[in-house]
């Protein structure tokens, strides 16, 4: 049973399709929000990173009464930063492909957190080193480093057969559109693992491996 009245269409590439019911025909969008998470006609992560880091923002100006009191650590003001306000800007990251531009997106985003947790204007001028070396080094993008390769082990080690297997593992029917193609969800795990695909599918099968991978991925990344 379909609800028109509350379903929506989409097609990728701006397509235009038309889907009738009982002679209505449905309306077309270009985006729309599945389980938190913004899905776009044109398939990438942008749109979705950018609406998950307003929030972010919102919820960081919301508590600035934390920031300003002297009574609460610094120590504890970063752990309530990490528990409060990064896990709703980095809900569903495992689904994005981080290019050159994603990536900074998100390291200035968590400098930022860092300023406003340190109450430093940007009148004063500090140099984003020695902010991070105040809060002990960047922690923001190793955790999302972390979860998308401990998901892309978790997905490789689901049977033969299971559609997101096969969409990572290039395995899906149909052909590329043309241009320039844009930055693959895998290219990520080569890039942080320095493994080829097939080796990082075998390595994904014991478990102990796996971890021992992603721990030194995401620790090399931290490093940066």
């Amino acid at each position: 049973m379909i609800n028109k009245g509350k379903t929506k269409v989409m097609a990728t590439e701006g397509n235009n399709i038309a889907i009738t019911i009982d002679g209505d025909t449905l309306q077309q969008v270009d985006h729309f929000q599945y389980l938190g998470a913004m899905i776009t006609d044109d398939g990438k992560c942008e749109a979705d990173m950018r609406s998950r880091l307003g929030m972010a923002r919102s919820v960081l100006s919301e508590l600035e009464h934390i920031w300003k009191s002297r009574s609460i650590t610094l120590s504890t003001k970063l752990r309530l930063l990490r528990s409060l306000v990064w896990p709703v800007g980095t809900y569903g990251a495992e689904a994005w492909s981080f290019g050159k531009k994603e990536q900074q997106r998100l390291l200035s985003f968590e400098t930022i957190c860092y300023r406003r947790v340190l109450r430093v204007p940007w009148t004063a001028k500090r140099r984003n080193e020695d902010i991070l070396e105040e809060v002990g080094g960047r922690q923001l993008w190793n955790s999302v480093v972390a979860r998308k390769l401990r998901y892309f082990g978790h997905i490789m080690r689901k049977e033969d057969g299971n559609l997101e297997k096969c969409i990572i593992t290039g395995m899906a029917e149909g052909t590329r559109g043309r241009g320039r193609p844009r930055r693959a969800w895998s290219e990520d795990i080569k890039d942080w693992t320095h493994l080829s695909t097939e080796e990082a599918l075998r390595l994904t099968r014991d478990r102990a491996t796996w971890r021992s991978v992603v721990h030194h991925a995401a620790n090399v990344h931290d490093s940066e």
